[in-house]
């Protein structure tokens, strides 16, 4: 049985994915939240990887850069992420280990 499917609510809402989405054009809580919920499947679905590396990965300054490429573009989230993840560079920030976040919020391995 897998994990694809289950989005784990962020814990930086000021910083990385979530809050960089939700200051642009001031994003109402829905729409960061569907936003989120898009960026996080999609990145499951893509690497294997457990639902908690991928939200230290989306609430991390990584995260915060991919909310902007999210916002730069004129794609869906999940094309965006997917257009990203075919450079190794994007993998090897995916797959990192220690992510730490932008505020008083500090994951541990």
């Amino acid at each position: 049985m897998t994990n694809t499917k289950k989005v784990l609510p962020t814990k930086n809402e000021g910083w990385g994915f979530w809050g960089t989405t939700s200051t642009q054009n001031n994003r109402s809580y829905e729409v960061t939240e569907k936003r989120w919920a898009e960026a996080f499947i999609t990145l499951l679905e893509l690497s294997k990887i457990s639902p908690e590396r991928i939200r230290r990965f989306l609430d991390s300054r990584s995260g915060r850069h991919l909310a902007d490429a999210c916002y730069d573009k004129n794609s869906t989230v999940a094309e965006t992420i997917k257009n990203q993840w075919q450079h190794s560079w994007f993998k090897r920030e995916v797959f990192h280990k220690a992510y730490t976040v932008s505020d008083e919020e500090y994951y541990e391995e």
